[in-house]
């Protein structure tokens, strides 16, 4: 009986210590999985930033290394990830606003992050309280979209300038043009390093900015 006894209760030692193993597993690859869902978008990793000094707004130092390809930006899907309320609106303008100049380009939101191109988010940035948002370039010429918009939620609206429904379209036009590949010193206005409150009555993109941009992102083969 003590034989019986004994056995039984190494069996269930064995059984739980196995159960708590393969639970430990469990978890650490869930948060696995729920760490590469996030990416690195709360670790001040984008490729440049609004409203920052000259020497701050390329934050990874990096040179933008062209434009995405002309391929890629047909139908262009975007992922709203935890956007705040208060920049849904700005940026559903921001998309229309993107695929209305031009019909080689169109940009649309998506309800599956696996789906998207490009995800928005809107994380606090550390260190950048004057800079509203971020964004990444293409990773290389002619290649894919850049992948991340970063909505600063530290951004200060007691020490910087108030954001409005317009200007925070204004700012989110700004930032997807970076994904397309476009640069701080494109002949592009919206695309300035810098807002102010004329942009306020920002009015879209213009006619001879969409001349500019279609002959940036679309140019004639020469052949």
């Amino acid at each position: 009986m003590k034989k019986t006894f004994l056995k039984n209760a190494s069996r269930l030692l064995m059984l739980t210590a196995l159960s708590t193993i393969t639970l430990f597993t469990s978890c650490e690859k869930e948060g696995l999985e729920i760490f590469d869902q996030q990416e690195i978008i709360s670790k001040q990793t984008r490729d440049t930033y609004l409203n920052l000094p000259h020497d701050q707004i390329n934050s990874k130092g990096l040179v933008p290394v062209g434009l995405a390809g002309k391929v890629f930006l047909r139908d262009i899907k975007i992922f709203y990830n935890q956007v705040p309320q208060e920049w849904v609106t700005p940026t559903n303008r921001a998309l229309t606003e993107w695929s209305s100049f031009n019909n080689l380009l169109n940009m649309r939101r998506v309800f599956s992050r696996a789906d998207a191109d490009i995800v928005i988010s809107g994380e606090a940035e550390i260190g950048l309280n004057s800079s509203p948002a971020g964004a990444d370039f293409p990773d290389v010429a002619n290649g894919p979209v850049g992948k991340f918009v970063t909505i600063n939620l530290n951004y200060d609206d007691n020490q910087n300038l108030a954001l409005t429904p317009n200007l925070r379209y204004y700012i989110m036009t700004h930032e997807l043009g970076h994904n397309l590949g476009l640069t701080h010193f494109d002949p592009i206005g919206f695309m300035a390093p810098n807002f102010t409150e004329v942009h306020e009555n920002w009015g879209g993109i213009s006619p001879t900015e969409a001349n500019t941009i279609s002959e940036t992102l679309f140019p004639i083969d020469p052949r």
